[in-house]
């Protein structure tokens, strides 16, 4: 059995490692979190045709080709309004959204 003021000299070690990183991990998530933003904010802007994967310049997708660079299939339904930022789309579908 460990005494007792060992198991405490662990928790105040954890305590001093774990405690001064906290401000370094803060940031690190207010600045991904910021750079997804501005990132969602030129998509809108720019208004491109990439339609799952906005931010893949490499896989490039749009309205006629899908993500194996096909063509889309059911193409010419009226109701293909695909587009990331669109909330609501398994009710423009009858069965839920095919894509």
């Amino acid at each position: 059995m460990i005494p007792i003021f060992l198991r405490l000299s662990f928790a105040n070690l954890t305590l001093l490692l774990d405690v001064p990183q906290l401000p370094a991990i803060f940031a690190s998530n207010c600045f991904h979190n910021y750079r997804t933003l501005s990132r969602e904010f030129k998509f809108v802007t720019n208004e491109t045709d990439d339609l799952v994967y906005p931010f893949n310049r490499l896989n490039k997708q749009d309205k006629n080709t899908n993500r194996m660079g096909r063509p889309r299939k059911y193409n010419d339904s009226k109701y293909i309004n695909i587009h990331p930022l669109n909330i609501n789309l398994a009710s423009t579908f009858p069965f839920g959204n095919p894509f």
